[in-house]
């Protein structure tokens, strides 16, 4: 169970999951995913189970290789629909990730590129870090938070970066998993200027308002 001082950021990263991860229907197609796609009539040559090869092509029975790369299975489904209404005169198609090559996490923070990024078949947590940037100057290394699983219960794990780089400890450097999100904290010397940053120019008012007063007194 987090503690008390994860709780806000929690709150703010489980809004997150949901808008910056893919759900299914949003998730870009790339080399390796698997689909089913299916379609009404159920025809021999139209439906069936289709990898996406390196190139980003899939190899049908009809129209020979169709480039699918980038297209979610919403707009390949539609496009399909499109190229089936040369044999069909109002096909209905369907495109359901079977498997997904083209895992996401999520890096945000303290980093130079916050954002969604796609997984290589293994990552590190320093790995993921440096795919980002790597750490800002106002990183709070030795507490990176590793935020996994369902967003009423997650599970987070901390990790010491700093002790990671510096000692060579590699034993806190865990594999990220498809939907982590890595979150950088803020170190408190770096929170205070960024306190002191925005209250700066009420300061500044303030004093240049008592400033005119006494010219005036």
């Amino acid at each position: 169970m987090p503690n008390g001082r994860c709780i806000l950021p929690l709150m703010i990263l489980g809004m997150m999951v949901f808008t910056t991860i893919p759900s299914q229907a949003e998730h870009f197609l790339g080399p390796g995913d698997v689909l089913n796609i299916d379609v009404i009539p159920h025809t021999e040559g139209f439906y069936g189970i289709f990898t996406i090869d390196d190139g980003g092509y899939i190899d049908t029975y009809y129209f020979g290789q169709v480039y699918v790369n980038g297209m979610t299975p919403h707009e390949l489904s539609e496009y399909l629909r499109e190229l089936y209404k040369i044999y069909f005169l109002e096909p209905a198609v369907k495109v359901n990730l079977e498997k997904s090559v083209n895992a996401r996490y999520v890096v945000i923070g303290e980093v130079w590129y916050p954002g969604v990024y796609t997984m290589p078949p293994k990552v590190s947590v320093v790995e993921a870090i440096a795919m980002a940037g790597g750490p800002m100057y106002s990183a709070l290394l030795w507490d990176v938070k590793v935020i996994r699983g369902d967003m009423n219960n997650p599970q987070v794990i901390s990790v010491n970066v700093e002790d990671i780089l510096k000692k060579g400890d590699l034993s806190s450097n865990i594999t990220i998993e498809q939907g982590d999100i890595i979150y950088v904290p803020r170190t408190m010397i770096a929170r205070v200027n960024k306190l002191l940053d925005s209250i700066s120019p009420s300061i500044n008012m303030i004093i240049r308002g008592n400033s005119l007063i006494d010219t005036f007194k």
